[in-house]
């Protein structure tokens, strides 16, 4: 017994000592990221603790190695060790993916969604000038058709500021055919629940990056689920959910440099 105590001491020391011995060589090489960040809404100092924060959480999401911190007033280093894919990453890091859920503008259902040919007969029909609480935006709901043009609402009923969760789903077992599920915050589920239940037989639409996505009309109240459709790929879903459920980044971020060291 004495002897196997001592043995299984020995394999503990050897394995704690060789994680910190792994850890050190792959921290001796990797990328160095140099990203300038734009506030908008937020002021600048905000805008900086925001992206540090946000960043932070989807490198820790994605399972790199890394460290991020503030360089100057508007620029973050972000250093990156052994990673293998940084492409991959550099894209993850940058998107803001701003998620918006907004009322559009047309008639309730049973009656079709109202859609435009131009963006200028939008306007058109809007008496020539776009009020400050209305938006056009493109929508092409199948591949096939040609663009078309719908008014929604502003500001959002809801945001990417209330999401609690996002994931990558898929009902066909398609790898080109993914789907994005979100669940919202309690404040965003009670605001949404609230807009829903006053609002049934209305249409409302699915924004991402000012792309509509889709377009639904409410059947009834909900809550603190949706769904952003598209026919993602397998990966392109699981990136997108990644960052949505990483936190809401309103900074909008551009590399300045990029670097290797240790190679």
């Amino acid at each position: 017994m004495k002897f196997k105590s001592i043995l299984s001491l020995l394999l503990l020391i050897c394995a704690v000592f060789g994680c910190k011995m792994f850890s050190g060589l792959m921290k001796q090489s990797g990328t160095i990221l140099i990203i300038e960040v734009e506030g908008d809404k937020l002021t600048q100092e905000n805008a900086m603790e925001q992206t540090v924060s946000v960043l932070q959480k989807r490198l820790y999401a994605f399972g790199a190695n890394s460290d991020v911190a503030k360089i100057s007033e508007n620029r973050i280093e972000v250093k990156i060790y052994g990673v293998e894919n940084p492409e991959r990453i550099k894209k993850l890091l940058i998107s803001q993916s701003r998620l918006e859920m907004c009322k559009v503008i047309t008639a309730p259902n049973p009656a079709p969604v109202q859609t435009f040919p131009t963006k200028e007969a939008a306007i058109q029909s809007l008496g020539k000038e776009i009020p400050a609480n209305r938006k056009i935006l493109k929508y092409n709901p199948v591949e096939e058709r040609a663009e078309q043009w719908i008014i929604i609402e502003t500001p959002s009923i809801v945001n990417g500021s209330h999401l609690r969760d996002a994931s990558a789903v898929s009902r066909t077992g398609n790898e080109n055919d993914y789907q994005i599920s979100f669940l919202l915050n309690p404040e965003g589920a009670q605001t949404f629940g609230e807009w829903t239940a006053k609002n049934i037989n209305n249409y409302i639409a699915v924004i991402l990056n000012d792309e509509i996505k889709s377009v639904a009309f409410i059947k009834s109240q909900i809550t603190d689920a949706g769904e952003i459709s598209g026919k993602f790929t397998k990966q392109t879903a699981e990136d997108l959910a990644l960052v949505l459920r990483s936190g809401y980044l309103d900074a909008k971020l551009t590399f300045i440099e990029e670097k290797t060291f240790g190679k």
